[in-house]
């Protein structure tokens, strides 16, 4: 029986103006993709922009590794004082996420438009709504 490949993590990178980083992941986030895309994540963190955006409005498999790299990413960036939002709108992210409790510690925005306007509003120190509620 010919081996299986593994599923892979595609991902893209921008930098958008006023130092905003887009890192967009697509594919299954899993055991087999768990390393790779936790180097990528945190590298993105480590690059030290204003901002960064972690799209995974792409992403197909979202399970136990996905919410460890999400988490971990998210307390890097509030450590070196980088603002951190998510885009999820899809079922197999939004439930793992909302089952685990992690959304109430995230900035969820159901598309990257909408992740782009919440970075763009000045910080007035007034909490500002998670999970995609306005």
């Amino acid at each position: 029986m010919p081996k299986q490949a593994s599923p892979t993590t595609p991902t893209s990178t921008a930098l958008l103006p006023d130092d905003v980083s887009v890192l967009a992941l697509t594919g299954e986030i899993d055991a087999t993709t768990a390393q790779t895309t936790r180097a990528k994540a945190l590298a993105a963190v480590d690059a030290k922009p204003a901002a960064l955006v972690l799209d995974l409005s792409g992403v197909e498999f979202f399970g136990s590794n996905g919410i460890a790299i999400v988490l971990e990413a998210a307390q890097r960036a509030e450590l070196r004082g980088i603002r951190f939002v998510v885009v999820a709108h899809r079922h197999v992210v939004l439930r793992p996420l909302q089952v685990t409790g992690v959304d109430a510690r995230l900035t969820i925005r159901p598309s990257l438009t909408a992740a782009l306007d919440d970075l763009h509003r000045p910080t007035t120190g007034i909490p500002v709504a998670r999970s995609g509620q306005a």
